[in-house]
């Protein structure tokens, strides 16, 4: 009798239960990314809140760095080791190349860039708001800051992991509505430790940023289809989403759901001038364009 057979390694006796957790995020990778990303996410953005309503001593906290700490500690690793686990290096070095894909055009990265806080700045008009013009350069040089610095250090890591591995893949097997929403729900959910600090009753705001979550996550499917699956793209959205939020929620909603429509209506008018241009080829290639027959009846 095989004495090893009798005695295992513990290399040995780990490996069922490493093959048992490999077949796990195999078969089910987007609810053990859930998992993992609220399991260990909620704890960490509860902090706040925990310390404004007295459970943590020391008084208001601000949530910005456990936000981040969120996001690099548990949201983009568990993207990019379920990445590594599902579909190996290859697949992972390419999630993490989208994130430099800043090629898709002068026309989207005006879209991209400019339109969201065009339509803000023109929505606040709207309701009154009268800037003083000498202090437009500064206020766009201070907000360019901010949003290449928010980028830079937040945006790119968390649309790595909600556009770049879950939203992509969603849209892949769903289409770009349903993952657009089936995205938005544990991107919603996350933030549910943070609502206790913000104003008003809970179920109120709760609603509101599931609805707002939705609108987002479909601007950035719609952007990401106009830009080649740029991740670089929709984090810059996502920075400029925050700026605008920040001042109105009710108007980020807004600008959020008229830039989606028009980046639809750009999506539908490139695809119409892709079918045409397709049509002509055929023609084409038979034998030159198709002409009318003029002795066919009128219908």
């Amino acid at each position: 009798m095989n004495r090893k057979a009798l005695h295992p390694t513990p290399q040995q006796r780990l490996e069922p239960s490493h093959h048992r957790i490999r077949g796990l995020v195999t078969r089910h990778p987007f609810v053990v990314f859930v998992t993992l990303v609220l399991g260990l996410g909620w704890p960490i953005l509860s902090i706040p809140a925990l310390a404004q309503y007295g459970w943590i001593r020391g008084g208001p906290l601000p949530t910005e760095p456990f936000a981040l700490a969120a996001t690099l500690l548990v949201l983009l690793p568990a993207a990019l080791l379920i990445t590594l686990v599902v579909e190996g290096r290859a697949a992972a070095r390419s999630l993490l190349g989208r994130a430099l894909r800043w090629r898709f055009g002068v026309g989207w990265w005006a879209v991209t860039v400019a339109a969201l806080p065009l339509l803000a700045f023109v929505a606040h008009l709207l309701t009154g708001f009268r800037p003083v013009l000498a202090d437009l350069p500064w206020m766009l040089l201070s907000q360019s800051f901010q949003l290449v610095t928010a980028v830079l250090i937040i945006n790119l890591a968390e649309e790595l992991a909600w556009a770049g591995f879950l939203q992509t893949r969603l849209e892949q097997r769903h289409g770009l509505v349903t993952a657009a929403i089936l995205t938005a729900l544990p991107f919603a959910l996350l933030h549910l430790p943070l609502l206790p600090l913000a104003a008003g009753p809970i179920w109120q705001t709760a609603a509101f940023t599931i609805v707002f979550a939705i609108a987002v996550r479909l601007l950035l499917g719609l952007a990401m289809r106009g830009t080649g699956a740029s991740v670089l793209a929709a984090a810059v959205l996502h920075a400029e989403i925050n700026q605008v939020n920040a001042t109105s929620a009710t108007i980020g909603l807004i600008t959020v759901t008229a830039l989606a429509a028009v980046v639809a209506a750009l999506l539908a008018g490139r695809r119409r001038r892709h079918s045409s241009q397709a049509a002509q080829r055929v023609g084409t290639a038979h034998g030159g364009p198709i002409e009318p027959n003029p002795t066919a009846p009128a219908t």
